[in-house]
């Protein structure tokens, strides 16, 4: 039987670990803490940017985490001025191979032959007959297109022109430079996390808050966080209600508008890479020809297509469609 002084040296053994399991734990912690302030966020992974994670770094930690997201919104500055640098291309390239000028030159096949061929010959015939109107039909797009082309314009330069309401392509529609959300909030603000003495600035007047606002904007920008436009509107214009504006705003719109103008059409473009959607986004009119082709229908809940599309359109976008398929 355990007498009445060994239970309370039990007792007080079991106290003892505890105090010290407390004691370890805490010297972890204040460890992990001060390394947590001591580490340098100049090189490598940087924490997600939150309210949270913003507020708990040191001044050292968040000017450097704010030239990391400044150097991030430079590099897409300067994909944006490389994208402007490149050709906006108004029509598609058609290549015309030796077997569509063969085909274009032959004479074409009238329905009345077909009709007095021997009914074996006549699927043969039929098959002739659109090949050939096919070729013809392709070469002189391939001319139309080339003689619309014969003013280029850089993609910087077509903006700039739309900005002014001067766009060359009238023929096209009105305004069809299209881009991002992010590339538009990118190209229209000043790069200020990249000036060191202006962030520096903000710290020292004890606007420290204002800082890190502007860094979780230009994170989202530069996409290193969701992006949401609250981050850019005055705090009395800020709601709990306002839906946050990202990439995909529009996802799955251009692919219903697709959808109007032919399943195989769709298809094409389902399949094809990121890459080939960027240009065809940026550099050419397809987003352009697509909404000046197609309505929503109140009715039918759907997409379709105006009643006045041209069978050129038609074949402008699968023209298009057909060089953004070469690209990888």
């Amino acid at each position: 039987m355990i007498s009445e002084s060994g239970g309370r040296m039990a007792k007080r053994g079991r106290n003892n670990k505890r105090q010290q399991r407390r004691d370890i734990i805490r010297a972890r912690s204040q460890e992990a803490q001060l390394n947590e302030r001591l580490r340098d966020y100049s090189t490598g992974r940087i924490p997600d940017i939150n309210d949270r994670n913003l507020g708990r770094l040191t001044v050292r930690q968040l000017e450097q985490v704010a030239g990391r997201v400044a150097q991030k919104v430079e590099e897409q500055q300067e994909a944006l001025r490389a994208r402007d640098a490149r050709i906006f291309q108004a029509t598609p390239d058609v290549t015309i191979t030796k077997l569509d000028r063969e085909l274009a030159e032959r004479p074409l096949i009238t329905d009345e032959q077909i009709d007095n061929a021997p009914s074996k010959r006549r699927k043969t015939l039929r098959q002739q007959q659109r090949r050939r109107v096919q070729a013809r039909a392709k070469i002189k797009r391939a001319q139309q297109y080339n003689a619309f082309n014969m003013q280029q314009y850089t993609v910087g330069e077509l903006r700039e022109l739309e900005s002014r309401g001067e766009s060359p392509f009238e023929v096209l529609g009105g305004r069809i430079i299209h881009e991002t959300p992010e590339d538009n909030l990118i190209r229209s603000r000043k790069n200020v996390l990249a000036n060191k003495t202006w962030v520096r600035e903000k710290i020292r007047h004890g606007r420290r808050d204002e800082l890190e606002m502007y860094v979780k904007a230009y994170a989202g920008v530069a996409g290193m966080k969701p992006i949401d436009l609250r981050d850019f509107l005055p705090s009395n214009l800020r709601s709990e209600n306002f839906r946050p504006l990202t990439l995909d705003y529009r996802n799955g719109v251009y692919e219903q508008k697709l959808e109007a103008m032919g399943v195989t059409i769709a298809a094409r473009y389902s399949r094809l890479s990121n890459r080939a959607k960027n240009w065809l986004l940026e550099n050419t009119p397809f987003m352009s020809l697509l909404d000046e082709s197609t309505h929503y229908d109140e009715n039918q809940k759907k997409w379709a297509t105006n009643a006045g599309t041209m069978p050129d359109v038609k074949n402008q976008i699968a023209d298009f469609l057909s060089q953004a398929e070469q690209m990888k």
